[in-house]
């Protein structure tokens, strides 16, 4: 079975969001230049914010997949103004973008969801299993390789565009919220099972971090992967995403080898690395 890996579409920076589920026009002439053909395709969260843009994205993956096993990301929480307006908070959101997705992806003659997402779960494909979760920064990079103060970047978390934009009414605590949703990941993963496993933030082990192509803070955007390298076994795939360069490559760990995968799309303008799509096919 061929897979293909993607991520970090960002959407809304490609197509302003519109009303309404109309003209995939627009949305087949972009992905077209970003998909590859393949049996399945996994996408590490950040499609959009926008609900019509990513039932859109959805409409046109169907087109091109049989399976499409999904994580969201930081950007599915986010609430646009008009929802922030309509009083939605984040889980409203979320169950309201998961409706449609699944109303649009399910093969009503056979039952079948065709789209599938992973949240702090498991599921398992003819002999695969495959786990994931969101996950969520974790301020490790920051404050293992630069010596940082975690209170900085806690204090300083309700000014950035998650903290302006998510709504939990649970807390507001990033530090918090890391370990709810980084807990959620690690127990997602059978050890000696999980074949694949899927999140949107990735560990900073294993990125070029002195390569990187766009200037960004890696406090705010990776995770400390080691918890989640002792629970893979060896041989098994990590895909993610969140992080706008694109990654292949191997790591070692206790249980073995772990391949690391970031096919992130990004924002336009933003610098790529010599990998492209092709790189991201594998046998499944």
């Amino acid at each position: 079975m061929k897979a293909y890996f993607i991520s970090d579409l960002n959407i809304d920076e490609w197509i302003p969001p519109r009303d309404g589920f109309t003209n995939l026009g627009p949305f087949r002439k972009l992905l077209n230049k970003w998909l590859c053909p393949a049996d399945i395709v996994f996408v590490a969260g950040n499609i959009g914010s926008d609900i019509n843009n990513i039932y859109s994205v959805f409409a046109v993956l169907m087109e091109n997949y049989g399976k499409i096993i999904y994580v969201t990301g930081n950007y599915e929480y986010r609430l646009t103004p008009d929802e922030k307006m309509r009083c939605m908070d984040t889980y409203k959101k979320l169950d309201k973008t998961n409706h449609f997705i699944d109303n649009l992806t399910k093969n009503y003659k056979t039952g079948i969801q065709l789209a599938q997402q992973i949240n702090g779960n498991y599921t398992k494909i003819n002999a695969l299993t495959i786990s994931g979760s969101m996950g969520y920064s974790d301020f490790s990079y920051a404050i293992t390789k630069e010596n940082k103060n975690i209170d900085e970047y806690v204090e300083n978390w309700p000014k950035t565009c998650d903290g302006k934009t998510w709504k939990l009414n649970w807390s507001t605590d990033a530090k918090e919220i890391a370990k709810y949703e980084n807990d959620k990941l690690i127990n997602s993963i059978i050890p000696e099972e999980t074949d694949i496993l899927v999140s949107h933030y990735g560990p900073w082990q294993g990125i070029n971090i002195s390569q990187k192509s766009v200037d960004y803070d890696y406090g705010y955007l990776t995770i400390d992967g080691k918890p989640i390298f002792d629970r893979l076994k060896d041989g098994a795939i990590w895909h993610f995403g969140h992080v706008h360069d694109k990654v292949k490559r191997e790591v070692q760990t206790k249980n073995g080898n772990i391949l690391l995968l970031n096919n992130a799309i990004g924002c336009p303008g933003e610098i790529k690395s010599g990998l492209v799509k092709e790189d991201f096919i594998l046998d499944i």
